[in-house]
């Protein structure tokens, strides 16, 4: 294990996030939020709902105070913006800001994939499981998002994947909307980063509509 830095105190509790039409108060969720992130419309679930237009480089990280997250589930829901559609997040992002563990959701020409990464000193290496095709016949439309939940234990990743459409097509019969898609476990067989910050974002552009992080420190 290779944290950089010194161990922090574990985070205990849980964070949601959840973005309002004209409500700024949306920065104070994140540490070092980069000023080109913006509220756009959201999923539309209510007439005030919003969502997070995450553009850009950078990355912004959930504040947790001066503790670190290790083991956790987090549920959260995006939606693609531009070509190519990707959609990206770092777990157990260190103090440099760079390494960790990023993980990237995309569309190709065969359908949508995850993948996972260890970035540890600008290498960047598949981890175990870390590319994974998402099961789901004939999908997606361009207005549909993705709820993607995970279970972090220890050194292994485990998603669950939903398409919903966008809120108001209450008629829409596609066959895999609704269904839920389970990875295999992506794991990082170095056992490099046993805690560190949930950053969200990094070269990618999408929404993210709400999200939902718990600890789970000392569950399995």
């Amino acid at each position: 294990m290779d944290c950089v830095g010194l161990p922090r105190p574990a985070y205990v509790g849980a964070i949601d996030g959840s973005f309002r039409r004209g409500d700024e108060t949306w920065r104070e969720t994140f540490r070092n939020a980069p000023p080109r992130w913006s509220l756009v419309s959201g999923d539309g679930s209510d007439e005030r709902s919003a969502a997070l237009s995450i553009t850009g480089p950078d990355t912004g990280a959930i504040k947790t105070g001066d503790s670190a997250v290790y083991d956790f589930d987090m549920t959260f829901k995006v939606q693609f913006v531009d070509q190519p559609a990707r959609a990206s997040w770092k777990l157990r992002l260190q103090p440099n800001s760079s390494d960790g563990y990023k993980f990237d959701l995309v569309e190709e020409s065969d359908g949508i994939h995850l993948r996972g990464y260890l970035v540890k000193a600008a290498r960047v290496i598949s981890l175990e499981n870390g590319e994974q095709r998402i099961g789901l016949p004939s999908c997606c439309n361009p207005s549909d998002w993705y709820r993607i939940s995970i279970k972090a234990r220890n050194f292994d990743f485990m998603y669950s994947i939903t398409v919903e459409p966008d809120s108001g097509d209450y008629l829409d019969l596609r066959s895999y909307l609704g269904i839920e898609f389970v990875t295999k476990i992506m794991r990082d067989s170095e056992k490099q980063f046993r805690w560190g910050d949930i950053g969200i974002g990094t070269d990618s552009t999408f929404k993210l509509s709400y999200f939902r992080l718990e600890s789970k420190v000392g569950e399995k």
